[in-house]
């Protein structure tokens, strides 16, 4: 298909004005399509984005399917196209709404398809504290998990960086769901050092996908500065998890989440 378009031949032999002819090529070819999936997210609300790119010469006709079943538009399942662009919009995520979809793609050459799986399991864990700690010998770790479900269990794995052969120290404190935003208080940490950390959530779906490594590092020396409370958090329960480690606190937002795609 590179090679379609509008070839011109010209002829000149300096007598007289020059002559020109042109043709528009077009190139036949079967779909060619392209899935990505985007999630978004609105007044605490989940919704999920299916935007497929079908690329065909004849233009192909596009059709979705959840799994075997043949989607039509509906309130909650919204369907658009811009040019070769087709958006599936899932909003209000429900249980019922979890599974494969894919979008199919056909002209008179051909069928394409792609799929795409929308889960019910917590996205990555999401990390909004500074990477500097306010304190020498303790560090207050701040994230958002995001999740159509209650997250029943947390796990927090850290090590010094750069200690490839250390072992990682595996943390389960005991948590109650509030919120989709947690803090978890490390203790008795090593001044000017710093810290690799993963943090794990599961809900009833299953564990979330693997997180990126999240690295902090404690204050040199003997200052420290004094920590500020935070404009639009409460801070909720807590529960001493073992002597030496840490707490686990619930936030609860004060006001509305903003969106992302």
């Amino acid at each position: 298909m590179q090679h379609a378009g509008l070839y011109v031949c010209t002829a000149d032999n300096g007598l007289g004005r020059g002559a020109a002819a042109g043709i528009h090529l077009a190139v036949l070819y079967p779909p060619q399509v392209e899935l990505v999936l985007d999630w978004v997210k609105h007044k605490n609300q989940i919704s999920a984005q299916i935007s497929c790119h079908v690329q065909a010469e004849p233009v192909a006709s596009v059709r979705w399917y959840k799994d075997t079943l043949l989607l039509e538009q509906t309130d909650r399942r919204r369907m658009t196209t811009f040019s070769s662009k087709h958006v599936l919009l899932l909003t209000k995520l429900g249980p019922e709404d979890l599974g494969n979809y894919t979008c199919h793609g056909e002209n008179s050459l051909g069928v394409r398809k792609q799929s795409v799986e929308v889960y019910g399991r917590p996205h990555p864990a999401n990390v909004t504290s500074k990477v500097v700690s306010m304190y020498k010998d303790k560090y207050i770790l701040e994230w958002m998990v995001d999740s159509l479900f209650a997250i029943e269990e947390c796990r927090i794995l850290y090590r010094v960086a750069g200690a490839d052969t250390s072992d990682w120290t595996n943390i389960i404190p005991t948590m109650e769901q509030k919120d989709n935003m947690f803090t978890f208080t490390f203790h008795s940490l090593t001044p000017g050092t710093e810290y690799e950390v993963i943090i794990q959530t599961r809900n009833r779906e299953g564990w979330a996908d693997p997180p990126n490594i999240f690295k902090f590092k404690t204050r040199d020396g003997a200052s420290q500065l004094v920590h500020s409370k935070q404009r639009g958090m409460l801070f909720g329960h807590s529960s001493q998890i073992q002597a030496g480690v840490g707490m686990l606190h619930v936030v609860v937002l004060g006001v509305g989440m903003g969106r992302w795609l």
